[in-house]
């Protein structure tokens, strides 16, 4: 049960991340040590998450809500704040889409003698 609810990866990895994951697992340690097994045991993520697009508004919500608590165990509050007030990024449809290519349309070709060859 250790090895699970406990030594479990943090959120963000790598070199710039590392002091957050070290915190992380001291975190969970100190919790474990506090006898809070069952809390650690419960919090574990039981499936993979949902993607936006594919969750309801309470579901969202939730997850909004569950992305703020451990930001904020991990003593971001600025972040756990905008978990809260950000409003959700868009779903991927035809007028997303178009709208970004009228924002950033394709330039030309910076040498056109190398179209003709196509992709690399």
């Amino acid at each position: 049960m250790l090895p699970k609810a406990v030594l479990r990866p943090a959120r963000r990895g790598g070199r710039r991340h590392r002091l957050q994951a070290a915190q992380f697992t001291q975190r969970r340690c100190a919790r474990w040590l506090a006898g809070e097994r069952e809390e650690l045991w419960d919090a574990m993520p039981a499936t993979r998450r949902k993607r936006p697009e594919e969750m309801d508004d309470e579901e969202a919500r939730s997850a909004r809500q569950s992305r703020c608590c451990s930001l904020a165990a991990e003593g971001e509050p600025s972040r756990a704040c905008a978990a809260l007030t950000s409003p959700p990024l868009l779903n991927n449809t035809g007028a997303v889409a178009a709208k970004l290519q009228e924002k950033h349309p394709r330039a030309a070709p910076a040498r056109p003698a190398l179209v003709a060859l196509g992709q690399p």
